[in-house]
């Protein structure tokens, strides 16, 4: 079908955001323009526009806004100028382009993309690359354009505090949030309906940098990068994204040391940039999407077909659906695991591990756990116990049951984790049943789902099934199946992973 394999994540960076700093109202806005470029880009892909049109058109948006760190929101460089960076990359054929140091280019990405299929030149900067923005007909600004009060007062904190990029002067943080510095960069990565994947990153650089300094967003293999199976785009500390090759160092890590994406992201994030700020979303051409951060936030967003949008921000933001390899929730899996073998978890740490293993489909590790979990913890917390009733009932199969178990009052910490759930659970069975079934009638998914059949109907239409002429049955859309190299790898590491687990855990 097509569309049905189109996805997109988007960015607008990872740095010093300290959620105190963050009002509520601003924070809403982050959120809801993060969802406007999601979905411009979402929109292009489903228009049938390719992977790099459409990454485009997410990051004009958000160089349009004056909340983030590129286009409209620049910061300053020490002497109150301003100097934008850009680049992009087409994984299908490996061309890449970048542009930086502009001073009056609205738009920096349309200048890098004008370089990749106007030109044989990877890299363009200064008067020369405004030279050619002139003859491709792209539009200029004045320069007071980008100007910003939130990003003056950036600068002069920075200034005040005897900051310099120097070798002589120290950078510590100094509790200045990104409600006016740096918050790093934007960009998108994208798969279309060719099953092609693209990347793109755009930013204002750091608040402070030396005039002429050239940033990791215009450098392919630094700040993005994309091939034939994954794209990712960075934001952080741009000189060690290009000191240490970053994005291209995910890919490298995927296609020769046979991690998984999520591993790779995760190991350049958690390992390879300990000592630094740092972000990453990327995508492979399974859809599966990876958005690690080690900074206390990243403004992120990501979009599949038949699912929610997700905008996050914080680290706990929930994220996770059964259908998808995901971040699991606070903290890791693996990190809360490798706690429970050096001692016990908190009652609030098992739950969220157990609810964690159940939004996975990991149901097996599930039971173990709850059989692991002490009696005094389940008596004392409802919402462990209940979660664990809504595990059963997925243990048995019993899905209109499990969805039940989740309409009860839960903690506040707690709904954000039940929704994902519920829409876990939801996804999972209709996916099981374009799997598996080539007509069904609609009173047999509501039964399944322990929904009303007029509900069933409309959701499945919204999913693209067709009614025909009897409305009461249903043609589910079969789903493309993409052949992944790396498939038996990962089953191979995963079940090494939960072996290894279950030798240090299981008693007689």
């Amino acid at each position: 079908m097509v569309g049905n394999k189109i996805a997109i994540a988007v960015h607008g960076g990872a740095g010093i955001i300290c959620r105190e700093d963050v009002p509520t109202d601003l924070e809403n806005e982050y959120r809801q323009e993060l969802r406007d470029a999601l979905i411009a880009g979402f929109n292009s892909l489903l228009a049938g526009d390719s992977c790099l049109e459409a990454a485009v058109q997410s990051t004009l948006l958000l160089e349009n806004c004056p909340l983030f760190n590129a286009g409209k929101g620049s910061v300053m460089s020490c002497d109150g100028t301003f100097e934008l960076d850009a680049g992009l990359m087409c994984g299908a054929d490996g061309r890449a382009a970048g542009a930086t140091n502009l001073k009056r280019i609205k738009n920096p990405i349309r200048l890098a993309e004008a370089i990749l299929l106007k030109t044989n030149h990877c890299i363009l900067g200064g008067q020369g690359a405004e030279q050619f923005a002139l003859e491709a007909g792209l539009e200029f600004c004045e320069e007071n354009y980008f100007y910003t009060e939130r990003r003056s007062k950036g600068l002069n904190a920075f200034l005040k505090a005897g900051k310099s990029f120097r070798k002589s002067h120290s950078l510590q943080n100094d509790g200045n949030s990104c409600f006016y510095g740096s918050a790093g960069t934007v960009g998108a990565v994208t798969l279309d309906q060719m099953g092609h994947l693209a990347s793109t990153s755009s930013t204002g650089g750091t608040t402070g940098k030396m005039p002429g300094r050239l940033s990791d967003t215009c450098v392919p293999g630094a700040g993005y990068f994309a091939n034939k199976f994954l794209a990712v785009s960075g934001t952080g500390d741009g000189d060690f994204f290009l000191q240490r090759s970053i994005c291209y160092d995910v890919a490298a890590v995927v296609e020769y040391a046979k991690m998984s994406l999520k591993e790779a992201c995760e190991h350049a994030v958690f390992v390879k940039m300990a000592d630094c700020h740092a972000g990453l979303i990327a995508l492979d051409r399974n859809g599966n999407v990876a958005c690690p951060f080690n900074t206390e936030g990243m403004f992120h967003a990501y979009l599949m077909p038949n699912e929610e949008i997700a905008v996050r921000i914080w680290k706990n933001d929930i994220v996770g659906r059964m259908a998808m390899q995901e971040e699991p929730m606070l903290g890791g899996v693996e990190l809360l695991e490798e706690k429970e073998l050096q001692g016990f978890l908190s009652q609030e740490e098992y739950t969220e591990l157990l609810a964690a293993y159940i939004s996975q489909n990991e149901l097996q590790l599930a039971l173990f756990l709850w059989r692991r979990i002490p009696s005094h913890l389940k008596k004392e917390s409802s919402d462990l116990t209940a979660i664990w009733e809504v595990g059963k009932n997925l243990f048995r199969m019993e899905y209109s049951l499990a969805l039940a178990a989740l309409n009860r009052d839960w903690s506040d910490k707690m709904k954000p984790v039940v929704e994902t759930i519920r829409t876990s659970i939801n996804n999972y069975v209709f996916t099981a049943v374009e799997k598996a079934y080539s007509c069904i009638s609609v009173k047999s998914l509501a039964a399944l789902l322990g929904k009303l059949e007029d509900e069933v109907l409309q959701e499945s239409l919204k999913r693209g099934w067709t009614a025909d002429d009897d409305p009461s049955y249903l043609k589910p859309v079969q789903p493309v199946v993409i052949e992944d190299p790396n498939a038996e790898d990962d089953f191979v590491k995963t079940m090494i992973r939960q072996t290894k687990f279950f030798e240090n855990t299981l008693t007689e």
